[in-house]
């Protein structure tokens, strides 16, 4: 039942209780909301290192199998995600007889710095003979993240053309119906796969699950209208939500938002969102914080064109590539937003007063006072501000 924002919840349960409470199997209780939740976050485990890892592609095992002989620190990987609260999760996991009995397989890990790539996906197969396809969304890679900023000008990034393809091998391996889902990047590469694959695979697939994912700059298909696939689409966001609600157009009916314990951006982690029996505790409207944080990122987005956005990241991540670090826990500086801020300075003359009010615009959104002043003062540093 959905909530005014303002009250309180009517529970402080989490996705790790309900996979303690919740021991069903899949036969009996059918998958909803809150296991697309968790099989999308089991996403974010590093398979590779254990069985699953040295298996072919059309090849499963139980889940259990894939998760034993591998240490918590290597299963945990780069993940931001599992380096918070991964701990937790597992153990929990390890403890749900309804998930334990699933099976697994078609585990893909890619990162190519050089193409700005950062893709890996895994299958978990349930008792009743569907599949449900899970993205993992970034890790602590900075090819990661310069690919999520390039979903903001770009038709269509590496790892979008790599769940198509995921998707529909996934489909030739497995005969019966489909469930494809993510969270952050991975559920917006969820509904790019189900947008964009042949005909024969998507009218095999019954739930596309992006939690807290972020739209398109531009539509990758005409299905994306259909009342069949908005009928097929889940997005949950939490009610704080930033990253789900960027590039995000489409009718507030369309959302479902659940509240969340989290703090601002701490609301983008789904272990926050607030659980009571067999689903989340939703509301019917964002924050206004989120509200205004989204439409002023989203305006801003639309102020500047493909081109300059793409000059803008570009520059960004130039300077966080320094020293060739591949991920953000490489950097030994130039990891914040002050010292980005800085840096730009060493931008061309010509393209400057573009990347600082790009940047100027980014720190309103974000109430970067400190920021702004940093760039106000780049900017006029050599008559840059001036006409």
């Amino acid at each position: 039942m959905a909530q005014n924002e303002a009250s309180e919840p009517s529970s402080d349960k989490t996705l790790f209780d309900y996979l303690v409470d919740r021991q069903a199997s899949f036969a009996d209780e059918p998958l909803g909301d809150v296991d697309a939740t968790i099989l999308s976050y089991a996403s974010y485990l590093y398979f590779d290192q254990g069985t699953l890892g040295r298996m072919q592609p059309d090849e499963r095992i139980p889940l259990p199998v894939a998760l034993c002989g591998v240490t918590r620190a290597n299963l945990f990987g780069p993940s931001t995600l599992m380096r918070i609260d991964g701990e937790t999760f597992l153990t929990a996991f390890l403890q749900s007889s309804r998930f334990m009995q699933l099976e697994v397989g078609h585990y893909v890990d890619d990162l190519a710095p050089e193409q700005e790539k950062q893709f890996a996906a895994v299958t978990f197969y349930l008792p009743d003979g569907s599949a449900f396809v899970s993205f993992r969304g970034s890790d602590n890679s900075l090819a990661g993240w310069k690919e999520n900023f390039n979903l903001s000008f770009m038709d269509a990034v590496p790892s979008q053309l790599s769940a198509r393809a995921y998707l529909e091998a996934a489909a030739r391996m497995h005969a019966g119906k489909l469930y494809v889902g993510g969270h952050s990047k991975g559920g917006n590469l969820a509904e790019y796969a189900a947008l964009t694959c042949d005909d024969s695979v998507y009218q095999r697939i019954v739930g596309i699950y992006s939690l807290d994912g972020p739209g398109f700059a531009n539509q990758p298909s005409k299905r994306i209208g259909d009342e069949g696939y908005v009928a097929r689409l889940h997005k949950v966001v939490p009610e704080g939500s930033v990253f789900g609600m960027m590039m995000e157009y489409r009718p507030a009916g369309t959302l479902r938002i659940v509240r969340s314990s989290g703090v601002l951006f701490a609301q983008h982690v789904p272990s926050k969102w607030l659980v009571e029996e067999n689903d989340f505790v939703t509301t019917d409207r964002l924050t206004p914080d989120a509200d205004i944080i989204a439409g002023t990122v989203n305006t801003w987005a639309a102020t500047y064109g493909p081109e300059q956005r793409e000059l803008f990241f570009n520059v960004i991540f130039d300077v966080l590539r320094q020293g060739n670090g591949v991920y953000w826990s490489d950097r030994d500086g130039l990891d914040s937003m002050l010292d980005i801020a800085e840096a730009t300075a060493q931008v061309p003359h010509e393209m400057r007063r573009t990347v600082v009010e790009m940047l100027l615009g980014v720190a309103s959104a974000f109430g970067g006072q400190t920021v702004r002043r940093t760039l106000d003062g780049i900017s006029g540093s050599d008559g840059t501000s001036e006409d």
